[in-house]
């Protein structure tokens, strides 16, 4: 087993252990029962989340302490969403607490979570379709409960800011078995209306109260709007699908209102002052005109008018043939520069430059051909020489100049007389055909007779 070449020290191990433990799971939903609760003077929150088999520790800070509506005690089944992290200076694993929620509310916070998940990949909560929200709209439609008290928050905040605002209430249950179906129906009502914006607003609540702008039906009712939406729904802490959804958010209804209405009396204010000073700068102008007028009225006073007139002239005709010369110079400077432009764009324009390239493509091809063409005709007169010197120097063609070859019985070619002997059948090979032959002499020298 190969030995390890980094060596950690405590604290640098534990800040590398935290940082994969964050960055690989990020913020997760536990549910478990509370055990080892602790609430120090700081405000903190300490415990325990376990199951049957297993337990870890669980940090609430004061700050997300003081919105927990969930009674904390020991025993108590809750859900958290919290990050997992490791607490450095002692290396233990611990979860950092971000919400606390009870079983139900546990149930329904996975099932927001996984709706805006789905929702998200679908990008119903992309930025880019989101549509512009004017801030004074004259015509608003307000889909909210006739009873609650965010439809009076609404039209007190309309008419104390911009009393011209025509309002139009789309009365729709808000909470319920039916509040979606209702909601949407009203919404799509109102977005084929004459409204310039749509407010869909109601008061705080819990996460169940709230529900049914959690609901899928709302939110994609939402997203085929071409009218914009405002949502004012709960508090600022209280965020819902349908707020992600809306072209914009609003921390409550009043300030809903207050986001497509401007302020009579911070308009009013305004113009007052946009006019005083618009009064004081067309004074302030007069004056220096009047001034200058004057001193110009002196001048013309102490020197003759004739002159004053003929010296202007002059002054204009020398101006003017300056600025036609200037002008002439310009423009024939501007006309060779844009020749010298004219003329490097030609040189760098992409059609010259492939219909060169195509030329020397064209070139290189003809020459490619030609060359082709001229070593196939190299290689047949070769061919043509080789064939004849082969045909020339083949056993057929010496046949056919009228020799032949012989061969024995077994088919050895005969080269020497002393293959064969006397009486031996010989085969001879002629230009066209055979002959068996008979040795009757094989030119050997006769042996000497007994009387010699």
């Amino acid at each position: 087993m190969p030995k390890p070449t980094l060596v950690y020290t405590p604290t640098h191990l534990n800040t590398e252990v935290r940082y994969l433990i964050e960055n690989a799971l990020g913020e997760v939903l536990v549910e478990g029962e509370i055990g080892n609760l602790s609430r120090p003077r700081s405000g903190h929150v300490y415990f325990s989340l376990r199951d049957e088999s297993s337990e870890i520790r669980c940090a609430l800070f004061a700050r997300q302490a003081r919105s927990v509506r969930v009674p904390m005690e020991n025993g108590l089944k809750i859900q958290v969403a919290a990050q997992p992290t490791v607490y450095e200076v002692k290396g233990s694993y611990q979860l950092i607490v971000k919400r606390v929620l009870d079983a139900e509310q546990g149930s329904l916070a996975a099932r927001f979570e996984k709706l805006k998940s789905q929702l998200a990949a679908e990008g119903l909560f992309s930025t880019e379709r989101k549509k512009a929200v004017k801030q004074n709209c004259r015509r608003v439609a307000v889909v909210t409960s006739p009873d609650g008290a965010a439809v009076h928050d609404v039209i007190e905040t309309l008419r104390r800011r911009m009393p011209l605002t025509h309002v139009r209430i789309y009365a729709t249950q808000v909470a319920g078995a039916n509040a979606a179906s209702q909601v949407a129906a009203a919404l799509t009502k109102a977005d084929t209306d004459w409204a310039d914006v749509i407010l869909l607003v109601r008061g705080g609540g819990s996460l169940e109260d709230l529900w049914t702008f959690n609901e899928e039906q709302v939110a994609r009712t939402l997203f085929s709007l071409k009218t914009p939406v405002v949502t004012g729904i709960g508090h600022q802490t209280d965020l819902s699908i349908a707020d992600m959804v809306a072209d914009l958010r609003a921390d409550t209804p009043t300030a809903a209102a207050e986001q497509v209405s401007l302020n009579q009396v911070e308009l009013t204010d305004r113009l007052s002052t946009l006019n005083r000073q618009l009064t004081s700068a067309v004074q302030r102008r007069f004056s220096q005109h009047g001034q200058v007028l004057d001193q110009m009225m002196l001048r013309l006073e102490r020197l003759h008018p004739n002159n004053r007139i003929i010296l202007a002239r002059q002054r204009l005709d020398s101006a003017r043939s300056n600025y036609r010369e200037r002008t002439r110079a310009l423009l024939h400077t501007l006309q060779q520069r844009l020749r010298t432009n004219r003329a490097k764009l030609d040189r760098l324009r992409p059609n010259k430059r492939i219909s060169q390239v195509s030329e020397r493509l064209r070139e290189l091809k003809r020459s490619l051909d030609q060359s082709m063409r001229s070593q196939l005709h190299g290689h047949q007169e070769r061919l043509t020489v080789a064939n004849s010197l082969l045909t020339a120097l083949s056993p057929q063609a010496t046949l056919d100049r009228g020799y032949a070859y012989l061969r024995t019985e077994d088919g050895q070619i005969v080269r020497d007389q002393t293959q064969v002997c006397v009486n031996q059948l010989l085969d001879a090979r002629l230009a066209r055909g055979q002959l068996q032959l008979r040795v009757t002499d094989n030119g050997a020298p006769m042996p000497d007779s007994a009387d010699d």
